[in-house]
């Protein structure tokens, strides 16, 4: 008898704990309506890799396209070789003498000529860097006007026969001014370069054309 009411009592014991019929249905309802537990996808972490800098530079090169020979335009080469010029505080100057009709026909002087890195100057009487024309008297242009200054390196300056211009000549009483007449005789072709330090320019060619 006392076996039967222990039984009894466990039976109850266990009724009263377990979750009753309502309850189970309902946690199975929501269990079977709940979606599925979303998955957080984490992104992927790449490491960045160093931007190199861009440098920004400027060109520095020149180039100088090679003018014609003297050939190639059906000129005359009025050098009958090379000049070189040297100075050191001082001028330095070169002449060669040409045919006096040369330049008839022609409008156009090729100059090939290396400073060495000289910087040049026109001068207050333009002759600090000359090409001159004697006719008689000084017909002058700066090449400190043409080509690159300072270069150290060969070049050739094309200058047009009316840019040479007489320089005032007290003698004659000539003002100056003038473009050279290319009627008349020329009677020497010289070059004079002044610096206040050492220099050394070489002139190679001067060849005139009709452009």
């Amino acid at each position: 008898m006392k076996k039967s009411l222990f039984n009894v009592l466990i039976i109850f014991f266990l009724a009263a704990c377990a979750p009753s019929q309502e309850v189970i249905q309902e946690a199975v309802a929501q269990t079977l309506t709940a979606g599925p537990t979303p998955v957080v996808e984490q992104p992927t972490l790449v490491p960045t890799q160093p931007t190199e800098p861009t440098v920004s530079t400027a060109a520095t090169t020149i180039s100088i396209s090679p003018a014609p020979s003297c050939s190639q335009v059906n000129g005359v080469e009025l050098l009958l070789e090379p000049w070189h010029l040297e100075g050191d505080n001082g001028d330095a100057q070169a002449y060669q003498e040409i045919e006096p009709l040369v330049l008839q026909g022609k409008d156009t002087l090729s100059i090939t000529y290396n400073l060495h890195g000289l910087e040049i100057h026109e001068g207050e009487r333009k002759d600090e860097s000359a090409i001159i024309l004697d006719q008689p008297n000084w017909y002058v242009i700066s090449l400190a006007n043409y080509g690159q200054n300072g270069l150290d390196g060969e070049q050739t300056a094309i200058v047009p026969l009316s840019d040479f211009i007489s320089l005032p000549d007290e003698p004659s009483g000539t003002p100056g001014g003038e473009a050279l007449n290319l009627d008349e005789p020329v009677d020497m072709l010289h070059t004079r370069f002044w610096n206040n330090s050492k220099f050394a320019v070489d002139i190679t060619s001067i060849c005139a054309f009709k452009s």
